[in-house]
């Protein structure tokens, strides 16, 4: 089967990974953090790696080295797979410089660089700000899962606020709305059943909206983020851990602190500074392209020491939002010969829903 057979690809929450290059072959992944399921996602499966072509495993963190049990799994999980598969290259892609230290003394034989894979959003699917100016409907949008990490109850005294949020049930939207009672919630659905926004309806909320909230104090690269900054939005953020902060420069956010007082007032703030909007999208994608050239820095640092040519930036066939396509890797596995996990193992998905 060709690499690029048209198909319904299959699926698994924890078993993500991309090939962005056949050859030499470099998979780009996660780490999930989670010791008892798949922490190194598609690595984490026997029938992904047990094979004598050395690979290229390029490791994606999806939350800060600062948290002690995040970096022991990943020490735990990468220290089995270096001495099981050993024919393999492993290199770790941290988002937050903070971490460089941490990791390298943790995982001495592991290349480890900063990058982060906010880079790879699809500027199509969040279009930037109208062309006109409009009077925004919404001071703030928060786009955040209902998770206690999310601190969505730093948004509480915002005035007019979005948030757009997911990861909840019908039984829990009343403890939802009780953490901003205020805020308008577009995908509270009929009956209070959940309903997706897709990227079109967000960029849509974004283009009514002042500005974007990042307000956890604790997690991995944020795609929000880039979303918002696509959008042309600027971004009012409180300090953290994790790497969300990569993309942000003086002239696309604010720093606020971890209350909801000066969250408000800082939103307040943002009417006043005048941010343009035209030039934060513009601004983020010279800085989406600078990321992913340095990505073709760090592959090739890698690659060419153990022997192999050198690829370009278009050759790497790089996921929007860090999708997962495991399908490529199985079409590739294989033609290569390689017994893989049963169908049963992954959920059904099309391309449109992985992305």
């Amino acid at each position: 089967m060709s690499l690029d057979t048209t198909a319904v690809p299959f699926k698994h929450p924890r078993v993500m990974g991309t090939l962005i290059c056949k050859d030499p072959p470099i998979i780009l992944g996660g780490m999930n953090g989670r010791a008892h399921d798949y922490p190194l996602n598609s690595a984490s499966l026997d029938a992904f790696i047990g094979h004598e072509r050395p690979m290229y495993y390029f490791f994606c963190p999806q939350w800060s080295f600062t948290n002690a049990a995040y970096l022991k799994t990943a020490v735990d999980a990468l220290t089995d797979r270096m001495k099981r598969f050993p024919q393999h290259t492993y290199t770790i892609l941290v988002n937050d410089p903070i971490d460089l230290p941490t990791v390298r003394a943790a995982l001495p034989g592991v290349g480890v660089h900063v990058w982060n894979t906010n880079c790879t959003a699809d500027p199509a699917a969040f279009s930037g700000p109208p062309v006109e100016a409009i009077e925004p409907e919404y001071d703030a949008l928060y786009n955040a899962r209902y998770s206690p990490y999310k601190r969505i109850e730093l948004a509480a005294k915002v005035e007019r606020l979005c948030l757009i949020s997911r990861g909840w049930n019908t039984s829990q939207v009343g403890a939802l709305r009780a953490l901003v009672p205020n805020a308008y919630i577009p995908n509270i659905g009929e009956n209070d059943q959940p309903r997706v926004l897709v990227p079109k309806e967000i960029a849509s909320i974004a283009a009514r909206s002042r500005c974007g909230l990042m307000l956890s104090g604790i997690e991995g690269q944020t795609r929000a983020i880039m979303e918002y900054l696509l959008c042309g939005l600027p971004v009012v953020t409180t300090p953290n851990y994790g790497g969300r902060d990569r993309f942000l420069t003086p002239s696309n956010s604010l720093f606020a602190g971890p209350d909801p007082m000066s969250v408000a007032a800082t939103v307040r703030m943002v009417p006043e500074i005048g941010f343009d909007r035209h030039e934060i999208r513009a601004e983020a994608l010279r800085a989406m392209e600078k990321e992913k050239r340095l990505l073709v820095q760090i592959v090739n640092s890698v690659i060419e020491a153990k022997g192999e040519r050198t690829v370009r930036l278009e050759e790497l066939r790089l996921p929007h939002k860090t999708s997962s396509e495991p399908n490529r890797l199985s079409y590739y596995f294989t033609e290569l010969g390689y017994e893989l996990p049963p169908p049963e193992a992954f959920v059904s998905a099309t391309l449109a829903e992985a992305v």
